[in-house]
């Protein structure tokens, strides 16, 4: 009885304030975002009224058709910006970055970080993890002219498999540091049952995880 008692107990000051700070955090950092979805889909007429449309009277899809030039796109709109002219291939192009990097950094951090978790001394294996984060903590503007100078050597500026390569070159002590944790969590016995049915190291890290 107790028990049900204290369950039912009305929530302290302590906890109102909590809740409303809680509710004042996620206002603040999801209004714009959602400020930002329905501005997408109201036509220009509401977006100029005062006060404004928290929600449009007559939702649009041309502010999506003229960023992606479809049929229904604004000619006025593409004129006065020529930025909205070049935003399918820019788009494209951070698309083809973003995916080509998460392929690099997870191919390659997987096995770095399957190798570290399980062929290297403990000793060893902290001085390397921390040198990973010691990396990360190193301004990006403090190593920008050697990374500009290494890739205008290799003929690579200005080309998408120079900047794959420098942001995967980037990312991949974060991803190594990350998933060598999570290797680390997985039992020993696993992989000496597979080693049993025949799995190679490699064809443990593809099948266990």
């Amino acid at each position: 009885m107790n028990a049900v008692r204290e369950r039912r107990r009305p929530p302290t000051a302590k906890s109102i304030a909590l809740y409303a700070c809680l509710a004042l955090a996620l206002f603040y950092l999801l209004a714009p975002p959602a400020w930002m979805v329905v501005s997408s889909f109201s036509p220009d007429a509401e977006l100029y009224t005062r006060p404004p449309h928290w929600i449009p009277a007559h939702p649009t899809l041309q502010h999506y058709a003229t960023l992606f030039q479809l049929p229904d796109a604004s000619a006025v709109t593409i004129s006065r910006n020529p930025w909205v002219h070049t935003f399918p291939r820019s788009f494209l192009n951070s698309v083809v970055i973003a995916g080509a990097s998460a392929l690099l950094c997870v191919g390659f951090g997987s096995v770095t970080a399957y190798s570290l978790s399980r062929f290297v001394r403990p000793r060893t294996q902290r001085r390397l993890l921390l040198a990973l984060l010691a990396s990360r903590m190193v301004p990006v503007v403090s190593v920008i002219i050697p990374i500009y100078v290494s890739i205008q050597t290799v003929g690579m500026i200005n080309t998408l498999p120079g900047l794959i390569l420098v942001d995967s070159g980037l990312l991949i002590p974060f991803v190594i540091w990350i998933l060598e944790g999570y290797f680390r969590s997985f039992p020993v016995e696993l992989e000496e049952a597979a080693s049993l049915d025949g799995c190679s190291p490699l064809l443990s890290l593809i099948h266990i995880s």
